[in-house]
């Protein structure tokens, strides 16, 4: 079985690294070893020109998911500023539980191409892969979107516009599974849930999973696998049972 058969998804996270010193998104997007996937710059210029021009009173709206009005306020405050950022790698922006339990030698990893099976589910975004550059933001797939839904549901049209499947085959010909190590509850499997109509795709859920538990799991768990170069949903639920995780196979919607 080849590792090339398989995909490893993992979703962003609130904590993240502040700063950086490459350029400016708007920049350094259009260099081809910095973004993976521009087919989906179109949505994302829309999500950062609608999250840097909000008022602060469209804010409130926008980020009601977080419930403490300091949070609303931080978010709006990073998101005026998305255009001129300075950016950095994501494997290094992005510092929560999840990321905290990767291999250190990951990016040294990713960058000579000998793990090319790991991406990003990104609620400002889309897909990433860990060493595109980003800036700073504060974005979650439950905070509203242009108009009134959800980012979440904005990013499900968005795929289906953009052929996710399809950028997917370009990006990996031999894919036929993904393994999602990310929340169904926040968010970011309803916006890939597309790709259960194109591939097997499978949900690594947390038993017992908290706040904490569930990132360390999911960490552990997928550094475990890019380790074995595990493909198969046997070797991967085989796996994810040391961290008492079960595989679910994901419906088609």
């Amino acid at each position: 079985m080849k590792i090339e058969d398989a995909l490893y998804l993992i979703a962003c996270c609130k904590d993240k690294e502040p700063l950086g010193r490459g350029p400016a998104w708007p920049e350094v997007h259009v260099r081809p070893e910095c973004n993976a996937f521009p087919a989906l710059d179109g949505e994302r210029i829309e999500l950062i020109r609608f999250l840097s021009s909000l008022t602060r009173d469209e804010a409130n709206r926008v980020y009601s998911s977080r419930k403490a009005l300091s949070k609303i306020e931080q978010a709006w405050r990073t998101n005026l500023s998305l255009e001129s950022w300075p950016t950095m790698v994501a494997i290094r922006r992005y510092r929560g539980t999840l990321y905290q339990e990767l291999d250190d030698n990951l990016e040294n990893d990713l960058r000579l191409g000998s793990i090319k099976n790991l991406l990003i589910v990104s609620a400002l975004f889309g897909l990433l892969h860990p060493l595109d550059m980003i800036p700073d933001y504060e974005l979650m797939m439950k905070d509203a979107g242009p108009g009134t839904e959800p980012v979440c549901r904005w990013w499900q049209r968005a795929f289906a516009h953009c052929n996710l499947p399809q950028l997917l085959r370009e990006y990996m010909p031999d894919l036929r599974r993904v393994f999602c190590f990310m929340s169904e509850s926040s968010g970011y499997i309803s916006a890939v849930d597309i790709l259960a109509e194109h591939f097997d795709v499978y949900v690594i859920k947390v038993h017992n999973g908290g706040f904490h538990r569930s990132p360390e799991a999911w960490g552990r768990g997928v550094r475990s696998c890019l380790q074995a170069g595990a493909s198969a949903a046997e070797q991967v639920s085989d796996i994810v049972r040391g961290e008492e995780c079960t595989l679910v196979s994901l419906p088609v919607r």
